[in-house]
């Protein structure tokens, strides 16, 4: 390698050196020829030495100018090769960090489990492309920690209302219900997908859940106030007692959910929705939604 270089460092003096002798040639001595020649002093000399002078200085001005212009040519070259090799060492980094904080997302420390989250968020806004390989890390994780086979366990020890979720599985939801990039999700046809979850008590307020699956999902007891569930699907999901205030429910398609003792739920809420055919609701509710808004009802 080392012989490799020196070889090359050789060739370049030997082409600086043939340079140079060109460029001298064509400044100092071509212009002889060019132009006609006097053999004898007289006045007309001193006229066609100006006119030399004045040719070489034309000459020289063209290949500094050409000069400048090769050398702004390698300095844009030379900015291009380093950008991408800043790229590819921020692509390094990016998937170092990622591998490592899916390891830690395993781990038995509850503190480390919160850190790996949050270090995927931030992947998530610092490299757009992993965006969704991020969330879709996110509702994995969520969907194995706390699927539906952990309620009968809950229930052994609660015997009442669910508790919340835990901090892990909260924080994961936190990051979830937070993302922005809806138009990369529609772009893609991309979508949450949180179904046979056990999300009891879990706290979704002003969260962005937009296009989220939440089939057969146990949301019993959540708070889900002011959450934008626009388009989201919610067939067959366990929505007794959960909080809907303000939250949006344009496009929701609630098949066969159970809506029933939801609180601060109303049917000009529900009058937005895609469909609430064999959903189950309060009495009261369910006889103003056959009043005024009965085609949600029936089969879509």
């Amino acid at each position: 390698m080392k012989r490799k270089n020196n070889r090359k460092r050789f060739f370049q003096v030997i082409t600086v050196i043939i340079i140079v002798a060109v460029l001298s040639f064509i400044i100092w001595i071509l212009p002889e020829f060019l132009l006609p020649s006097i053999n004898q002093i007289s006045p007309a000399e001193e006229k066609v030495i100006a006119i030399q002078n004045e040719y070489r200085q034309i000459i020289a001005q063209i290949i500094g100018g050409a000069v400048i212009l090769y050398g702004i040519y390698s300095t844009l070259i030379r900015i291009e090769e380093i950008e991408k090799n800043i790229e590819i060492a921020q692509e390094g980094q990016i998937t170092d960090r990622f591998t490592k904080a899916i390891e830690q997302l395993g781990h038995e420390n509850i503190e480390v489990k919160i850190g790996s989250i949050y270090a995927l968020e931030r992947i998530s806004i610092d490299s757009p492309k992993d965006y969704w390989s991020v969330i879709e890390v996110l509702s994995a994780f969520i969907r194995r920690a706390s699927s539906l086979d952990t309620i009968s366990k809950e229930n052994k020890a609660y015997k009442d209302i669910p508790p919340q979720r835990s901090i892990e599985i909260q924080t994961a939801l936190n990051v979830l219900a937070r993302r922005k990039m809806d138009e990369l999700e529609l772009a893609e046809d991309r979508y949450l997908n949180l179904s046979l979850c056990n999300l009891r008590n879990a706290y979704l307020g002003k969260s962005n859940l937009s296009r989220t699956n939440l089939w057969r999902s146990d949301l019993s007891y959540a708070y889900i106030g002011k959450a934008n569930l626009q388009n989201a699907y919610m067939g067959k999901a366990n929505l007794q007692m959960a909080d809907f205030s303000n939250a949006n429910l344009e496009g929701v398609n609630f098949k066969e959910s159970d809506l029933r003792k939801a609180k601060n739920l109303t049917a000009e809420q529900l009058s937005k929705a895609k469909t609430l055919y064999l959903a189950k609701l309060d009495s009261k509710l369910e006889k103003e939604i056959r009043d005024q808004f009965p085609d949600l009802l029936n089969n879509p």
